[in-house]
C-alpha cells in the first residue's frame, strides 16, 4: 500500500520514516484512492475507452499550446537538488548561461548555503553579477539576488534545513512537501523530481489533478499506478517538458479548489474546465447585472447626493450672506460709533486746544493790561476811599441830625407837657359838664319808647275788634 506522508520535519527523518512504512508495508500493489486505474497495455485503451494515442496526442497538443514564461531547466546542470532548484528558480529571471554562471559563483564565494540566506541582497547581487566596473550593473541583478534569498528562505522554513539530497529517498512525501512552496510549484518541484529520479517521469499531485480533468487518466494516489497510466502516454524525451509544463499549468490555472479556468489555455479540452467557465460566464454576467444595479444605484445616488449638496451649498451660500450683510452692518454701526466717538473726541480735543489758546492769549491780554489795570486800581482805590469818606461824613452827619432832632423832640414834649397841665383843670370840667348832658338825654328816652308802644297795642287792639 503506497501511503503519502505529510512531513513537517526534516528530510533525513522523512527518509528514515518512509522507508519504515515501506518495509511494514503488507502489498504495495495496493492503491488508497477509491479511484483504482489499471495500467492499459501498450497501444490499447485505457478505462474509459478512449484509445491512449489519442491521449498522447492531447497531451502533446496541450503542451504546446502553453507558453513557458522562461527557458525550460537542463537536467545536465552539475551541483546538488538545491543548487538545480536555484538554477530553475533564477531562470525567470537571468538567462540561461547567466543562470548557470550565477550558481557556479555562489557555490564559490560561500561554504554554506546558509550564509547566502542572511546575507544581504547587495552582496549576493555583487557575487553574481559579471565582474565590471561601477554599480549600475548591480541594479539588473538584484532581482535575481532577492530571488535567491527567498528560495533559500521558503526551502529552509519548509524542511528546517538546506538539504534536498533526501528526495532521493521519499519522493512522494518531500515532492509534496517542495510543491506546496509557492516559490517552487509544482513545475520546479517535477524539474527536481525528475533529475533526482534518474530521469523517470516526475508524478506530482497537481499534474494528476491536471490531467485527470482533461480526460488524459483516470485519478489515483498511488505514484506508481499513475506512472504506469502516464508513461504509456508520455515518450521518455519529452517526460520533463511535459510534466514541467502541466506543472506549470497546477500551479498557475488549475488550483484544487478555486481553478482559472477561463485564463487557462486547456479550457478547450477540459470538461471540467468548461463547466467552470460556464459557471463563471453565469456568475459573470450575474455580476454585470448587479454592477449595472449598482452603477445605476450609485449615478442615482450621486444624482440625490449631488443635489443634496446643491442644496447644502445654497444654503451654505445664503447663510454666508446672511451672516456677510450682519457682519457688514456690525462693521458699519462700529464704523459709525467709531466716527461719533472720533468727532465727540476731535471736537473736546478742539475745544480744549481752543480754551488753550484762549487761556493763552487772555493770559497775553492780562499780561500787557497790568500796568494799565494797576493805574485802573490805583484810582479805583481813591475814589473808593473818597465816596467812602463821603458815606461816613453823611452818616456821621445823619446821627447829628437824628440827635439834634431828639433833643428838640425833648424840649417840645415838655413844652407840651407843661401846657396840658396848665389846661388839665378846664379840660377836666369840660368833660363833666359833657357827661351830665349825655346822662340827662338818656334819660328822656326811656319815656318816649314806652309812649310809642303804648300807641302801637291800642290801634292792635282796635283792629282785633273790627
Amino acid at each position: 500500500m503506497a501511503v503519502d506522508v505529510e512531513c513537517t520535519i526534516s528530510l533525513p527523518q522523512v527518509a528514515r520514516v518512509t522507508r519504515s512504512i515501506r518495509r511494514s508495508t503488507a502489498s504495495p500493489e495496493t492503491v488508497t484512492h477509491s479511484t483504482v486505474a489499471t495500467p492499459p497495455a501498450e497501444g490499447g485503451e485505457d478505462p474509459r475507452g478512449v484509445p491512449l494515442s489519442k491521449k498522447s496526442d492531447l497531451i502533446q497538443d496541450l503542451v504546446k499550446k502553453v507558453k513557458l514564461p522562461n527557458p525550460l531547466p537542463d537536467p545536465g546542470v552539475e551541483g546538488t537538488l538545491l543548487e538545480r532548484g536555484m538554477y530553475a528558480v533564477l531562470l525567470r529571471e537571468l538567462p540561461e548561461t547567466r543562470a548557470r554562471s550565477a550558481v557556479a559563483a555562489l557555490r564559490s564565494k560561500y561554504e554554506d548555503y546558509n550564509e547566502t540566506r542572511v546575507s544581504q541582497a547587495q552582496e549576493i547581487a555583487l557575487a553574481i553579477a559579471p565582474k565590471g566596473k561601477g554599480l549600475e550593473r548591480l541594479g539588473k541583478y538584484l532581482p535575481a539576488a532577492r530571488l535567491v534569498k527567498q528560495y533559500l528562505q521558503a526551502i529552509f522554513q519548509e524542511v528546517h534545513g538546506l538539504d534536498l539530497e533526501g528526495l532521493g529517498e521519499d519522493p512522494v512525501g518531500v515532492g509534496r512537501q517542495l510543491a506546496s512552496i509557492d516559490m517552487l510549484g509544482a513545475a520546479v518541484t517535477s524539474y527536481l523530481l525528475f533529475v533526482s529520479e534518474g530521469g523517470e517521469l516526475p508524478v506530482l499531485a497537481g499534474n494528476v489533478r491536471v490531467l485527470d480533468r482533461i480526460n488524459a487518466m483516470s485519478r489515483t494516489s498511488s505514484v506508481r499506478k499513475a506512472r504506469e497510466l502516464l508513461n504509456p502516454l508520455i515518450k521518455p524525451q519529452d517526460r520533463l517538458s511535459v510534466s514541467y509544463t502541466i506543472g506549470l499549468v497546477a500551479d498557475q490555472w488549475c488550483d484544487s479548489r478555486k481553478p482559472v479556468c477561463w485564463e487557462c489555455p486547456f479550457l478547450d479540452a477540459c470538461p471540467n474546465g468548461k463547466k467552470v467557465f460556464k459557471d463563471w460566464k453565469v456568475q459573470q454576467e450575474r455580476l454585470a447585472k448587479q454592477r449595472k444595479k449598482e452603477e445605476a444605484r450609485a449615478v442615482a445616488l450621486a444624482k440625490k447626493e449631488e443635489a443634496r449638496a446643491k442644496r447644502d451649498a445654497e444654503r451654505e451660500a445664503k447663510a454666508q450672506l446672511a451672516a456677510e450683510k450682519k457682519r457688514l452692518k456690525e462693521r458699519q454701526r462700529l464704523e459709525k460709533a467709531k466716527a461719533k466717538q472720533d468727532e465727540i473726541r476731535r471736537k473736546k480735543l478742539a475745544a480744549e486746544k481752543a480754551a488753550e489758546q484762549k487761556k493763552a492769549a487772555a493770559k497775553k491780554a492780562a499780561k500787557k493790561k497790568a500796568p494799565a489795570k494797576k493805574k485802573a486800581a490805583k484810582v479805583t482805590k481813591k475814589k473808593a476811599a473818597k465816596v467812602t469818606k463821603k458815606k461816613a461824613a453823611k452818616v456821621t452827619k445823619k446821627k447829628a441830625a437824628k440827635v439834634t432832632k431828639k433833643k428838640a423832640a425833648k424840649v417840645t414834649k415838655k413844652k407840651a407837657a407843661k401846657v396840658t397841665k396848665k389846661k388839665a383843670p378846664a379840660k377836666k370840667k369840660a368833660a363833666a359838664t359833657k357827661k351830665a348832658a349825655a346822662t340827662k338825654k338818656a334819660a328822656k328816652k326811656p319815656a318816649a319808647s314806652k309812649k310809642t308802644a303804648k300807641k302801637k297795642a291800642t290801634k292792635k287792639k282796635a283792629k282785633g275788634r273790627r
